[in-house]
């Protein structure tokens, strides 16, 4: 009996078994007198299988501040590595996968686009050697959950000087309802607002929190505004706007007699304009 070492399989860095010899000879004293060989199969026990130490991760942030240390739903992306890969007893290491996160490779490390699912993504790693053995690891990162800031409500109306609705106030009461994803308290929101008298410019925009009011001053009862909300975090900002019509009166004529208006002050020049609904009960002939 002989109990074959496993450096023996240094022989066969390609293969999971090879073919040995085993030689008997007989002596007489010194004299030799014959000898005979059989073979024999060497094989490689299942133990006999390359290692990596395992999976390094490496943040790509993109768009994400660095500061945050964070992986950020579909803003982050990341290197995943094996590290350590190493056959034995002269095998090499003939192949790699990777994956994770819905993506994968055949290189040692691999490179993932922006990562689309929060929690916990799981990396899977395979090793193969020249001898067809694997190794397999497992290793995991957290990514939290990103979407964008929305503008769920807007409400403006004409008022007084405290709030109270008011069809020809020289005030709006402005409110809106906004939200985002504060991505662990790191991802801070912020809303603005701002407003423009038609036919002009935009007024510098002033800060506003969600579900608060706020009264701007200012606001002729003669003229129509538009006012706009602006909410944005680390990676975007959303918009929507509301308009507050010039006071409602029945019928006006625009001074200097070349514009009419219904349910409004008269605005535009050369135009019949109208701030209610309308309901024609016969037809409308158009040159």
């Amino acid at each position: 009996t002989y109990t074959i070492p496993e450096s023996w399989l240094d022989a066969i860095p390609n293969s999971v078994s090879g073919t040995g010899i085993v030689t008997v000879t007989t002596y007489n004293g010194n004299n030799k007198i014959g000898s005979s060989s059989k073979n024999f199969t060497v094989q490689a026990a299942s133990t006999v299988a390359p290692t990596f130490t395992g999976i390094a991760f490496t943040r790509i942030d993109e768009e994400v501040p660095s500061g945050w240390g964070v992986y950020v739903k579909n803003k982050s992306k990341v290197k995943a590595a094996i590290t350590g890969a190493a056959g034995v007893y002269g095998s090499t290491i003939r192949s790699y996968h990777i994956s994770g996160g819905g993506y994968s490779g055949t290189a040692s490390s691999l490179t993932t686009g922006f990562l689309n699912t929060a929690g916990t993504v799981t990396f899977i790693a395979k090793i193969t050697d020249s001898r067809g053995r694997t190794a397999t690891k497992t290793s995991s990162i957290s990514v939290v959950d990103y979407s964008p800031p929305q503008i769920s409500a807007i409400s403006a109306f004409r008022c007084n000087s405290s709030g109270a609705a008011q069809d020809n106030g020289n005030y709006v009461a402005l409110s809106a309802i906004f939200s985002g994803a504060s991505v662990s308290g790191k991802n801070l929101i912020s809303g603005k607002y701002r407003y423009m008298k038609a036919g002009s410019t935009w007024s510098d925009l002033t800060a506003i929190t969600s579900d608060s009011q706020k009264i701007i001053s200012g606001i002729l009862p003669e003229c129509t505004y538009t006012l706009e909300i602006q909410v944005s975090d680390a990676f975007s900002v959303i918009s929507k706007q509301t308009t507050i019509y010039s006071s409602e009166i029945i019928m006006d004529f625009k001074a200097g007699g070349d514009g009419v208006a219904f349910g409004k002050t008269a605005e535009e020049k050369g135009m019949l304009d109208c701030g209610w609904n309308a309901h024609f009960r016969k037809h409308i002939y158009i040159d």
